[in-house]
């Protein structure tokens, strides 16, 4: 393995040619807000200058890892670091050895994804924060509309089951509180499958979506989430033709429909 990185003193000056060149790079990079575009990009440009056969970005703080390409037993491995603090680490391989003109290149290229990367990764952080309930962790109401659209197109392309449960939980929404609020979400998760999406609506309203769930599922789901969080349930599955807004509110009405019969009972 070789890590290896030259101060900027020692980097060769930019001619007319390398500028245009760092130039053109740029604008592609931060022609995306997503880190995954940028770095496939970046990727592309490397294969082209330098002829590289794989590289991998590893996000130090988050754990998330990317990988393009088949890895070659010639790395060069570099720390990505701003002046707003780490941004992870970048491997790139090849079969045969980097020239030192090479190392540098890679260097000045790496000094171009820098900034688009971070513009990337800042702006997903801020949508991400625009989609999550503060108080729960859970997905808000837009989170849930973009995942039921997701989801609703995933079904109408491979033909899947898909379901919608919602939990009202009448004692969380007078308390209101923030600690009951995660502790909720947190048996929700308990009690639910790795790939079920979960979503809070309001201060005592749930939602779980559930991929590959037919309408059988679904009921046994609601009876058990029902019961660990003392909550009345819906259920709807979703049909052909449904969007979002559809299938959301068959749920809220089954809702509805079931608080109405109970009282009435």
């Amino acid at each position: 393995m070789i890590v290896r990185q030259f101060p900027a003193s020692s980097r060769p000056q930019d001619t007319a040619s390398a500028l245009a060149t760092r130039l053109s790079l740029a604008t592609r990079l931060h022609e995306s807000l997503e880190p995954c575009a940028v770095l496939e990009q970046f990727f592309a440009e490397l294969r082209t200058t330098l002829a590289i056969a794989s590289l991998e970005w590893r996000d130090g703080a988050g754990g998330e890892a990317m990988t393009l390409g088949l890895a070659e037993n010639c790395l060069l491995v570099h720390s990505l670091e701003d002046e707003f603090g780490e941004l992870g680490e970048l491997t790139v391989s090849r079969g045969y050895g980097f020239s030192e003109a090479e190392q540098l290149r890679l260097e000045l290229a790496i000094d171009v994804l820098r900034p688009a990367l971070r513009n990337a990764l800042m702006y997903r952080a801020a949508m991400q924060g625009t989609r999550v309930n503060p108080r729960s962790g859970l997905g808000n109401r837009l989170a849930l509309e973009e995942a039921l659209f997701l989801q609703l197109d995933a079904l109408r392309r491979h033909d899947q089951a898909l379901s919608l449960v919602v939990l009202d939980c009448e004692d969380l929404a007078l308390v209101e509180s923030d600690a009951a609020l995660a502790q909720a979400a947190e048996r929700l998760a308990q009690y639910t499958r790795g790939s079920d999406q979960l979503f809070q609506e309001s201060a005592g309203r749930f939602l779980v979506l559930m991929p590959h769930t037919p309408a059988a599922g679904a009921v046994r789901a609601a009876e058990r989430l029902g019961l660990q969080l003392q909550a009345r349930t819906a259920h709807a599955e979703a049909e052909p033709g449904d969007t979002p807004a559809t299938l959301l509110a068959r749920v809220l009405n089954a809702r509805q429909r079931n608080g109405a019969a109970r009282n009435a009972a």
